[in-house]
């Protein structure tokens, strides 16, 4: 695996049902969509999780958009993979999204 450095300190956390402002930007990976809560913080969200009505969306499952930052050789247990990340927990039993372009499957 390949290491990761998160690129963002603050996570956006959000229940199911969560009213998020969506703001236009580019994006290296399709399917994440940048929105904001209500106090404001920003993340990317996947596309799949939001039920999108012109610029407002509903989350349609709990979320939190915390990044991994994780070294080179981290072993990491993928609970999901949604549009080039994966969910991970590592061994300390933190949770965060990696890119699946940094992981390798190990035997």
């Amino acid at each position: 695996m390949a290491g990761h450095e998160s690129a963002y300190r603050t996570a956006l956390v959000a229940q199911a049902g969560s009213r998020l402002r969506v703001e236009p930007r580019a994006s290296q990976f399709p399917g994440w969509v940048w929105c904001r809560d209500a106090s404001n913080t920003g993340a990317w969200v996947p596309e799949t999780f939001l039920e999108i009505r012109g610029d407002v969306a509903e989350l349609t499952v709990d979320y939190d958009s915390t990044e991994l930052t994780v070294s080179s050789g981290t072993l990491l247990e993928v609970l999901r993979e949604v549009a080039g990340w994966a969910w991970c927990r590592d061994l300390d039993g933190r949770f965060g999204w990696v890119p699946t372009e940094n992981l390798e499957l190990s035997a």
